[in-house]
């Protein structure tokens, strides 16, 4: 007479087999970040990977003068391949009890802790995007002026990726230039999208902090799986219980500069005040501080309108105010502080040295 025995109940492969099958299918941001299996077999726990960079916008061109070109930059990034890993432990009892699928739901639990994992390594990814957008709330102007700072300029279907409070704030003030999700029929990119606004599908994720946004082209991530998810199982004699382990080895990173926007909706307005102003340069203070500037995000003109060299910016109190080294004559200029990834700077400042 043939037995039933523990063994055949909880069986690893068979669950291996259903996460891999189904893990695709349960990461919520693959429209966004394509998979991708080609290190599978490959050694190493370090992996350079291609990143693009944009070329610019084209230029016009008179006839018989040669086309400029612009290098594609097929950057590199190196990042390690890491390992998600969770388990679950079920008793004897509860496997026999008869009472639902404790092995199943192991199986859906494991599968479901994995993708949520590799999900928020896709949206981190994101958050290294180098093109941003600055407001202080979320609005039409907001969804416009960020579709403008694409770099192309074509038709393709995009999301928004938002906090849900922020995503009923923006469904308010859009008013009647809302879609309905119902209405998109077959545009839908990701399965749960709130509505769309100018073209832009509205997706909320918990996951973001309020004021934190971002606008996303497909296939703009990428996700590199090193092999199948790999289960295992052991028991626990003293305790009758059998511990199961599901773990996933991959790495995520941001494939494509160009196809991710970063949007401050909540961007500080700093105040500037010129001071110390003489021969050889001028104080600038910050309200509140901007730490971190160059000498390439600021722009010193004289009174022709014509860009003056600045041979040096320095800060020893962390962004409150800046000393500019530049050569000035007995005239009135103007700096400008160029914005910054949630600062929207003020206008133009007079630097009188007549």
């Amino acid at each position: 007479m043939a037995q039933t025995k523990l063994e055949h109940m909880v069986d690893p492969q068979v669950l291996a087999d259903m996460i891999n099958a189904e893990l695709e299918n349960a990461l919520r941001f693959t429209p966004l970040a394509s998979v991708d299996r080609t290190l599978e077999g490959r050694p190493g726990s370090t992996v350079t990977v291609p990143k693009f960079k944009y070329i610019g916008d084209a230029t016009d061109v008179a006839e018989g003068v040669a086309i400029d070109t612009e290098l594609l930059e097929t950057s590199t990034e190196d990042f390690t391949i890491k390992k998600a890993a969770k388990g679950v432990e079920i008793t004897d009892e509860a496997i026999m009890s008869g009472f639902g699928d404790p092995v199943g739901e192991a199986g859906n639990q494991l599968l479901m802790s994995i993708a949520n994992k590799v999900d928020n390594d896709i949206l981190d990814s994101f958050k290294t995007a180098v093109l941003y957008t600055n407001d202080t709330k979320f609005d039409l102007d907001t969804v416009s002026d960020s579709l403008d700072n694409f770099s192309d300029e074509d038709d393709q279907e995009l999301v928004l990726i938002m906090n849900p409070k922020d995503a009923s704030k923006l469904r308010k003030a859009v008013a009647q230039n809302w879609e309905r999700a119902s209405e998109l029929g077959d545009r839908v990119i990701m399965q749960g999208v709130y509505g769309a606004v100018l073209g832009a599908q509205v997706y909320r994720s918990n996951k973001l902090e309020e004021g934190e946004a971002y606008f996303i082209k497909p296939n703009a991530g990428r996700v590199y799986l090193k092999r199948d998810v790999e289960m295992e199982d052991d028991r626990d004699i003293l305790k009758k219980s059998t511990v199961m382990t599901a773990d996933q080895h991959y790495g995520a990173h941001l494939y494509d500069d160009s196809r991710v926007i970063r949007v401050y909706s909540d961007a500080a307005e700093p105040t500037a005040t010129v001071s110390s102003v003489e021969n050889t340069g001028f104080d600038l203070a910050l309200d509140p501080a901007v730490d971190g500037l160059e000498v390439d995000d600021f722009v010193l003109l004289d009174s022709d309108g014509d860009e003056v060299t600045i041979d040096d910016v320095s800060t020893s109190d962390s962004g409150e105010t800046y000393s500019i080294e530049a050569t000035l004559s007995s005239s009135v200029y103007t700096i400008r502080v160029k914005d910054q990834p949630g600062y929207i700077m003020p206008d133009a400042k007079d630097v009188d040295n007549s």
